[in-house]
């Protein structure tokens, strides 16, 4: 019976052997331990900071497509040095692992919405239909960039000290293919009248409106029209002034064209008002004409006296995003940018 205790005693001695490989294996257990949460620790940070660079060339991306078409900017060409201006204020209003960004990469061109052209073209290319306006931010936390390198606790262990993290985002601008409700004033303008007239500067013209069209040489630039409706009344056309086109409408669609000739309704057009309207493809009084696309105006003034009533107006690119869906021909409207990458 004395056998068994001293055998065991023997096993547990705090000199034996085995006691002594158990603290090498605690030790390199408490190692290991320590390296994993080292290890998710710097994990973890570097996701924070690579998710607020994001965030940070998100924004910036969105926010340089304001720049594509300043106020007061009137040809077809965007203003490349504004957007990329836009773009770097919006980079320099966030921070990335508590340091405030100061500088990021930032590429202008155009962007195929098809993808028949992968990637950003150049500013210098002859854009086609599908060729939109895009802005591309590459923000890092790099040697000599935004507070340098982030820096990590593990990976010093490894001799990796700290880590670069980078995000880019590209956002492009897009005309409307559609537009909603209470968009549109009610005159369409001839797709040969914006073809010829949008993007130069100064041009100024008469949207006319008469039964006979020999008191308005300008005549097919542009009817009243009431939409969806077969309409040619006072009442309709005043609300339609004063509310839009109570129906969405979209490039294809089909829009009454009519010459309504009432002074009155001059009334109720405001001078120096900007204006979003329809692009159709020809002026063809009392019928349904196919919509093309989507131009705002600047109206200058209004005429209601004499036989050819009209009203004066230049085409404008500097118009607030409308609330529509992509896409379709550009006549200097736009909707809200998003993101393609």
């Amino acid at each position: 019976m004395a056998h068994g205790p001293t055998g065991l005693k023997r096993l547990i001695s705090p000199g034996s052997d085995e006691s002594g490989a158990v603290v090498i294996v605690l030790a390199l257990m408490l190692t290991m331990m320590l390296g994993f949460a080292g290890l998710a620790i710097d994990t973890g940070n570097l996701m924070l900071v690579r998710n607020e660079l994001q965030n940070a060339a998100d924004a910036a991306a969105l926010a340089g497509t304001a720049g594509f078409f300043p106020e007061g900017h009137t040809s077809k060409i965007p203003d490349w040095s504004s957007a990329e201006a836009a773009a770097l204020a919006g980079v320099q209003l966030n921070k990335a692992g508590g340091v405030t960004l100061s500088d990021a990469d930032i590429e202008t061109g155009y962007w195929n919405l098809s993808q028949s052209e992968a990637g950003l073209q150049g500013q210098g290319i002859t854009p086609g239909s599908e060729d939109v306006p895009a802005l591309k931010v590459r923000i890092s936390r790099s040697a000599g960039s935004n507070g340098g390198p982030v820096s990590t606790f593990f990976g010093a262990f490894l001799g990796k000290g700290s880590l670069d993290v980078s995000a880019e985002a590209t956002a492009v601008l897009v005309s409307p293919g559609s537009v909603e409700a209470g968009m549109l004033f009610p005159v369409a303008v001839s797709k040969a009248q914006a073809d010829q007239y949008w993007g130069i500067p100064g041009v100024s013209f008469r949207i006319c409106s008469v039964y006979d069209p020999k008191h308005c040489e300008e005549e097919a630039a542009g009817q009243w029209t009431s939409f969806q409706v077969d309409a040619n009344n006072v009442p309709t056309i005043r609300d339609l002034i004063a509310n839009g086109n109570p129906t969405p409408v979209a490039v294809g669609d089909q829009i009454w064209i009519q010459p309504g000739t009432e002074a009155s309704l001059y009334d109720h057009v405001t001078p120096g008002r900007d204006v979003l309207m329809a692009v159709v493809e020809y002026i063809d009084t009392h019928a349904y004409v196919p919509v093309v696309g989507f131009v705002p105006l600047h109206i200058e003034s209004v005429n209601k006296t004499g036989k050819c009533k009209y009203i004066q107006a230049h085409f404008i690119n500097d118009f607030p995003p409308v609330d529509g869906n992509p896409a379709g021909p550009k006549y200097g409207a736009w909707i809200p940018p998003r993101l393609v990458r």
